[in-house]
């Protein structure tokens, strides 16, 4: 049997004028303070999960999203140090208590994470995860096509471009026009961007299918939002488990709380308008 554990990600969360908007749309001021709280245990969630991993790592395999080839090389000096590690007498007399440090930070720690790397702080949790893997034998695997990962972050860059104008305004409020102009603007760029995000998915699983070998543990970790699209289309000898079962509710908890899919979330926005429930200016 073939098994891939599935750690879903909200890489979009700290890292783009994302944020920004729903920043300006939050209802109150500690919205955002609690938002970055749930955001946070998601990842918690993710390091008691990858603590619980049973498998022998030798055989275990990380797809990470945004693994070309191209990314896979930059990794080279950070797997042979890793290697160099987990050979040292020092990790093998504390391993234990290095991996939890790693997968799950105490406040303190959290904190200092947030300081460090502000906005970045998710994608950081993420590459420790990678590490954290390799640290314990893992093998990493090239998941994505370049070609289909630089078309990807090009329809993404035109998506923000709309974004930083909205999230970049002195006026606090977003009028009902903005969202309108916004809304037309975008409605073509993410039409493209999922039919590329199909093909990523597809190429993703289909790594996955040749790589993955009998006995073997993939992890893949990519955002929620690609699950469906990947798992589909895997081998169907191949089990599929999320890394925590809670993370499924979490992350819809989470999702439904910032209105994940800004597209419907403006959109909504506009049929309050139109139907009286909100006033001309959405106050954030």
């Amino acid at each position: 049997m073939r098994r891939i554990i599935f750690v879903p990600t909200l890489h979009t969360e700290l890292e783009s004028p994302f944020w920004n908007v729903i920043e300006k749309m939050a209802p109150d001021e500690e919205f955002m303070g609690r938002l970055t709280q749930r955001v946070n245990s998601v990842w918690q969630i993710i390091g008691t999960g990858a603590l619980r991993i049973d498998a022998d790592f030798s055989r275990v395999r990380i797809y990470p999203e945004g693994m070309t080839d191209k990314a896979i090389r930059n990794w080279e000096d950070e797997i042979k140090e890793l290697q160099k590690i987990r050979q040292s007498e020092r990790y093998e007399q504390g391993k234990d208590e290095i991996v939890r440090r790693m997968l799950i930070p105490s406040k303190e720690e959290e904190q200092k994470l947030v300081e460090e790397f502000g906005e970045q702080i998710s994608k950081r949790r993420q590459e420790w995860l990678v590490e954290t893997l390799l640290l314990q034998g893992a093998t990493l695997e090239v998941a994505e096509s370049d070609e289909l990962q630089s078309e990807a972050m090009m329809y993404l860059d035109e998506y923000n471009s709309l974004l930083i104008g909205t999230a970049e305004s002195d006026d606090p409020n977003i009028s009902e026009e903005e969202i309108r102009q916004f809304l037309n603007e975008v409605e073509p760029i993410t039409k493209k961007g999922n039919e590329v995000s199909i093909k990523r998915e597809k190429f993703v699983a289909d790594k996955i299918n040749k790589t993955l070998k009998e006995g073997e543990v993939g992890v893949l970790i990519f955002g929620m939002g690609h699950y469906e699209g990947i798992v589909g289309e895997l081998d169907q000898d191949i089990k599929v488990e999320l890394i925590d079962p809670e993370l499924a509710e979490v992350i819809k908890e989470v999702r439904g709380e910032i209105g994940f899919n800004l597209l419907e979330s403006l959109k909504f926005v506009i049929k309050e308008w139109e139907t009286g429930s909100l006033g001309s200016e959405f106050k954030g």
